[in-house]
């Protein structure tokens, strides 16, 4: 999922998940380099892949048909990403800093490594944790 996508595509986050790598999310800004990256090179954090039972225990894979459930959530400045499935758990958190106003596009993409069936995409919109005076 690429999410707080500007329409150029300048600034951008996104979560990535394969079983073979794991859960990753990353962020880009082309536009303002920091002291420890170059114009457009993305800061990442990944959580490994979880072994399978059988990969453990010999016992052969639980999830055969390779389903997960993906959860991202999002706010002014934190992307967190959690997945279920393939025999266990894991989740990234990522401060992303959008710095341009249209930085609010959400993409589904897939490499072309496998099929990929979206079964089900729920957005919900979030109010402030503050109260209003």
């Amino acid at each position: 999922f690429v999410v707080r996508a500007t329409s150029d595509g300048k600034e951008r986050s996104w979560v990535s998940y394969s079983p073979s790598k794991g859960l990753e999310a990353c962020t880009v800004n082309v536009l303002q380099p920091t002291r420890n990256r170059l114009p457009g090179q993305p800061s990442c954090t990944a959580a490994p892949p979880v072994p399978t039972p059988g990969e453990l225990f010999g016992t052969g894979d639980q999830n055969q048909n390779g389903d997960i459930r993906l959860r991202i959530f999002i706010d002014a400045s934190v992307l967190e990403a959690h997945v279920e499935g393939g025999g266990g758990a894991r989740s990234v958190t990522l401060r992303v800093f959008p710095t341009r106003d249209d930085a609010m596009g959400v993409l589904l993409a897939n490499d072309g490594a496998s099929d990929v069936t979206l079964s089900r995409f729920a957005l919900w919109g979030m109010r402030s944790a503050y109260a209003e005076e």
